[in-house]
């Protein structure tokens, strides 16, 4: 696109509007997510590991102007980009040096091969919202009135109630969410 000089509407952008005018970042964020799918960190990191592929010593004067054509500051690339390659080489290396297992012939025609199951994260398991339903506001409030009552509530003082057990163990709320809702019934009180 031409570039107007001396206009700081029309400055060279990597990214730009129907205007020419340097697109802003969460428009960015918008186009992709409808267009292309995937995230704009990802495209920056792909052309920022793409550019530092091709010229390994880039100098701070090119890494500076490729942070502003990307619509963000030079301390978001150092901070993000640079840990980025960082563990994207130490993942390329480790991958060179595995040699894939060669699958065994297998007597039986439906037999598949396996593959090793992901294991999935701690987090995602545990902080899946069980269903509160009316009547445990009204438990809550009964059952953790002298937690409630409390200036601060506390997850020792939580954690030593009778009923602590009950939620955590057999109704499977984690005990940030049973905080949560404790915090959410004093508000309301």
């Amino acid at each position: 696109r031409k570039t107007f000089i001396g206009d700081p509407r029309h400055e060279d952008a990597f990214f730009c509007d129907l205007e020419g005018c340097h697109l802003q970042s969460p428009e960015i964020s918008r186009i992709t997510r409808q267009a292309i799918g995937g995230s704009v960190s990802d495209m920056r990191k792909a052309q920022y590991l793409a550019a530092k592929k091709q010229n390994p010593s880039m100098c701070h004067s090119d890494f500076n102007s490729m942070a502003s054509h990307m619509s963000h500051s030079t301390n978001t690339a150092k901070k993000y980009y640079e840990v980025e390659m960082n563990l994207n080489s130490d993942v390329v290396e480790e991958m060179e040096t595995c040699t894939p297992a060669t699958p065994r012939a297998s007597t039986s025609p439906a037999a598949a091969p396996m593959s090793v199951p992901q294991r999935p994260t701690t987090l995602s398991c545990r902080l899946i919202r069980p269903p509160w339903i009316h009547e445990d506001e009204l438990n809550l409030r009964n059952q953790f009135a002298r937690e409630l009552s409390l200036k601060k509530m506390n997850i020792n003082e939580v954690r030593s109630s009778q009923y602590f057990d009950y939620y955590t163990r057999e109704r499977n709320i984690h005990e940030k969410q049973l905080m949560n809702k404790l915090q959410y019934v004093k508000k309301k009180t």
